[in-house]
């Protein structure tokens, strides 16, 4: 397995916990929690300084 391959399944992996933890965090319409949680999940490594 290539150092990429980690890299993207690290990713992958990091995404869905971020994704569940927001879910799980919010407190509106599934429609609008789903957005946040895909959204949060999809851009965690932009939120690291």
């Amino acid at each position: 397995m290539t150092l990429f391959q980690k890299i993207l399944i690290f990713y992958a992996v990091m995404a869905v916990i971020s994704s569940l933890i927001t879910w799980f965090l919010t407190h509106d319409k599934k429609r609008i929690r789903f957005l946040s949680a895909f959204l949060v999940g999809a851009t965690w490594p932009i939120s690291f300084p």
